[in-house]
């Protein structure tokens, strides 16, 4: 039988104190292990035990003692997926210990409520996150819940009624369409045709033009150029094309030293074929005979026929030419 009664400390008289109220019971019958625990108040230890009683009831009860930190399980979760892309384990790894580790780090999963994660959740927003980036976190603490229900760690996932960030509705600025947020494209972010123009005007000549003007034509993500070979391009006849079939990536692969790694577009829809202007076809076909030999068979490799870095394009050819052009423009 479970009783609730004062525990008195030494020196209580035990007239009008404050001595916490000691709940003393077996929560899985007769023989299972017995607990003692203090509450505050007589109310605060009565509806522990109703709580616990139903948990029982329901398979739910798990000992505290038991269950893990979020710190411990939110690592090995990430662990978990190491054999992804690393641009993506990088950003777990950015986001765990940026946003999640300060929060949840030091408590048991059992004490991570809805609110504690809705809290974090408007805290991130304060800071200017987009709801992109917000979703993208809140998925992953339920997936590390999910991975300790799995291995009988704890019967619940508050995730499943967190309620989600969202961007809302916001006013149209006159003249510059509908503002969206940081993830996404706006006016202030993207160049307009003529801010295009001036920028390839005055881009370097070669390597750095080239592959801005195949950016700004086609579309393609900055890893699909770079990583784009001479074999994927239809260039004679009527109807020049590109086929996209992988990606460049430098990102850094925990316990390797930083190289390039090329992978297959991420879903289906990104292994595509793009029709391209025959003024761009011409374009490349003037640059295949002044590009660098490269054992990788790419487009755009750097001078020594090495595959190219985004940072070093951006630092040596966009950031330039838009400097140039904005000069030159006044």
């Amino acid at each position: 039988m479970a009783s609730i009664k004062r525990h008195h400390q030494n020196g209580c008289n035990g007239q009008s104190c404050d001595c916490a109220w000691r709940l003393d019971y077996r929560p899985l019958g007769t023989r299972g292990p017995r607990k003692r625990l203090d509450f505050p108040t007589k109310k605060a230890a009565e509806k522990h035990l109703a709580q616990t009683s139903v948990k029982v009831t329901r398979g739910e009860y798990l000992d505290h003692t038991q269950i893990p930190t979020f710190r411990a399980m939110a690592r090995e979760w990430v662990q978990s997926k190491s054999d992804r892309r690393p641009s993506y384990t990088e950003t777990l790894h950015s986001r765990l210990e940026k946003y999640l580790l300060p929060h949840f780090g030091p408590l048991h999963l059992d004490q991570i409520s809805v609110s504690g994660i809705e809290q974090l959740r408007d805290d991130m927003r304060q800071l200017g996150r987009s709801p992109v980036t917000i979703n993208g976190v809140i998925r992953m603490i339920g997936g590390v819940f999910k991975m300790a229900m799995r291995r009988g760690l704890c019967a619940t996932n508050p995730v499943d009624r967190v309620e989600r960030a969202y961007a809302g509705e916001r006013e149209v600025s006159p003249g510059r369409g509908v503002a969206a947020d940081a993830d996404q494209a706006t006016p202030e972010t993207v160049l307009a045709p003529n801010e295009i123009n001036l920028m390839l005007t005055h881009a370097e000549p070669g390597l750095y033009r080239t592959l801005l003007t195949f950016l700004a034509a086609t579309g393609l993500r900055s890893g699909e150029a770079l990583a784009l070979r001479w074999g994927d391009c239809e260039l004679v006849g009527g109807d020049p094309k590109i086929y996209v079939r992988r990606s460049l990536s430098w990102a850094r692969v925990k316990g390797e030293e930083i190289r390039p790694r090329f992978y297959p577009p991420k879903t289906k829809a990104g292994l595509r074929m793009v029709n391209i202007p025959s003024e761009l076809a011409a374009i490349l076909k003037r640059w295949q005979t002044a590009c660098p030999t490269s054992q990788h068979d790419l487009v755009f490799p750097n001078l020594d026929g090495k595959p190219l870095r985004r940072s070093i394009a951006l630092r040596r050819g966009l950031w330039p030419a838009l400097r140039r052009g904005r000069t030159a423009h006044g």
